[in-house]
């Protein structure tokens, strides 16, 4: 049982009370926010036509379940990445070499954080406050091998988030310079909330790379307190804003409030969602940026029908065709 010196007392509970209080912060800011949202997860979520099928993936993927009984390492996991690949997979179309690649990286993560997982030197340590006074704490054995796999771990999280960060900004700059650059643009939004998620994740794994330097004896608990302070739960907060921005930019694309430089894709689903290519302006292929009043649509019907009866083949003659 380790002791410390009488006169650190005070600095002992101190730091353990902030490191409380920071978790209480953090959770009680995912309450917050669940119930200043409830009304838009309702309505774009629990709306489906399969009762809970919003909340299924949740729930019910194994990830989550070993995420939550296996390891502290995996508290950044597999699930928050994936919201950065299935992005940068919608802006490539699907791509199947791309989601291979992909897979594969995300497969090569799970092997390195389930190789901390099992070799990291957990320990719980007792310290003698005062008198029968004790305070307990845990946290992972300083030896080298178990830092160097603490820092593989965060590190990680900060290398992939890069690479699919970079092959979002990728496609969307190709294709903005296809079509004219709009704030309001549903691409721009989903560029927007991925760069704040990426900054989430390396501010998290910043801190707790921090967490493995030995800041000496007299701020021994700073590695404690920095944890704390990154805490990865933050990403549900991020994470669930992100998905609720795209389905109000998306009910704001139906009502025109958004520009219309991309065309529904039918074969989007939810499990492979889309975007078509950019529609191009041309004589033969109008865009329509705005509902159309009547006589605007017969002009327009009229000019498409008079283009069609031009490409009809003739067969014989005394065949008319009549405006």
């Amino acid at each position: 049982m380790a002791q410390i010196d009488q006169s650190e007392i005070y600095d002992f509970v101190l730091n353990s009370d902030i490191q409380q209080y920071t978790h209480i912060i953090v959770c009680t800011l995912l309450v917050y926010d669940t119930l200043i949202t409830l009304d838009k997860e309702i309505k774009y979520f629990w709306a489906s036509s399969v009762p809970g099928l919003g909340k299924s993936e949740e729930y019910l993927s194994p990830s989550r379940w070993i995420v939550r009984f296996t390891c502290i390492f995996f508290s950044v996991s597999n699930n928050e990445i994936d919201i950065l690949t299935v992005r940068a997979l919608v802006l490539w179309d699907n791509n199947r070499v791309l989601s291979i690649l992909l897979k594969t990286l995300i497969l090569c993560e799970t092997i390195i954080k389930l190789t901390s997982c099992i070799k990291s030197d957990f320990k719980a340590i007792i310290v003698l406050l005062y008198g029968n006074t004790t305070a307990c704490f845990a946290g992972f054995n300083g030896d080298e091998a178990t830092i160097n796999l603490g820092l593989a771990d965060w590190s990680v999280q900060v290398v992939i988030g890069f690479i699919l960060l970079s092959l979002a900004l990728y496609k969307a700059i190709k294709d903005w310079k296809l079509t004219k650059y709009k704030k309001t643009d549903l691409i721009h939004i989903l560029i927007r909330d991925q760069i704040y998620y990426y900054i989430a994740i390396t501010f998290c794994s910043i801190l707790n790379l921090l967490g493995f330097h030995n800041f000496g004896s007299e701020y021994y608990l700073l590695p404690i307190i920095l944890s704390g302070i990154g805490c990865p739960t933050l990403f549900s907060l991020i994470g669930s804003r992100m998905i609720i921005n795209l389905k109000e930019a998306g009910d704001s694309k139906l009502k025109g409030e958004i520009s219309n430089h991309w065309e529904l894709n039918p074969r989007s689903t939810l499990s492979e969602p889309q975007f078509a290519a950019p529609a191009v302006l041309s004589s033969n292929n109008p865009v329509i940026s705005r509902p159309l009043n009547f006589n605007q649509g017969y002009q327009l019907f009229k000019a498409r029908s008079s283009e069609s009866r031009k490409s009809w083949p003739h067969r014989g003659k005394g065949i008319f065709v009549g405006n």
